[in-house]
């Protein structure tokens, strides 16, 4: 029996010792498990293409106190994608006492849920964030794909797990992804004007552009 951050040092090496894999375009039942609401956009044509139905664990409120739930609902609506009722319960501060003080039961629903989802939809992939080491979230969000694709398998359910770039992305082997698209013009204004939506995170959105990372994420 494994905590989540128990575990995470040895799922980093895992998880890049087969090389990371970037996800695009798949014919599949995809599930996500996202760390912080936002992240959706970095891969929101494959959400869109997949119709997906999507997890994350915090209110994205950070230091600011800017609980970014509602944002990310309104996208998967607009996306024609699902959001479990599990989802951003926490804010992060609630989330990282939690690591500290070593208390994983606050993280049992969204394991709960998250496994039932995979069993009941027979989803065959699971996309979440990459372990990075680049934010606590996003490396746990990892770690509970881990537990939840593993208690689905012993369900009779087999998920695969798939990985996208996130803060990262020179450090992914464009060569092994899984998929690739490039977006149509259409696609591209969907995804840049949800961008601009998203007025929490335009500023980390512009940082992004300007370090060249979004033209890697689909």
């Amino acid at each position: 029996i494994y905590k989540p951050w128990q575990i995470a040092q040895g799922m980093f090496e895992r998880t890049v010792g087969v090389g990371l894999k970037v996800l695009a375009k798949l014919e599949t039942t995809l599930v996500a498990l996202f760390g912080h609401p936002g992240h959706e956009l970095l891969v929101a044509q494959t959400l869109r293409d997949n119709a997906s139905t999507v997890f994350w664990i915090t209110d994205g409120s950070g230091g600011s106190n800017s609980n970014r739930n509602a944002y990310t609902r309104q996208f998967l609506e607009t996306a024609a994608c699902s959001c479990s009722p599990a989802s951003g319960k926490m804010d992060d501060r609630t989330l990282y006492n939690a690591i500290l003080s070593n208390s994983p039961a606050l993280l049992d629903e969204i394991i709960d849920k998250l496994t039932s989802e995979l069993t009941e939809s027979a989803a065959t992939a699971l996309l979440t964030d990459p372990m990075e080491y680049f934010n606590p979230a996003h490396d746990l969000a990892n770690t509970i794909t881990d537990i939840a694709i593993a208690k689905a398998g012993r369900a009779g359910v087999a998920v695969t797990k798939l990985v996208y770039a996130n803060e990262y992305p020179e450090k992914f082997d464009h060569a092994a992804a899984v998929s690739t698209i490039n977006l149509h013009s259409d696609e591209l204004a969907f995804k840049m004007q949800q961008l601009e939506n998203y007025v929490p995170l335009f500023a980390e959105w512009k940082r992004l552009e300007h370090a060249g990372k979004l033209s890697d994420m689909s």
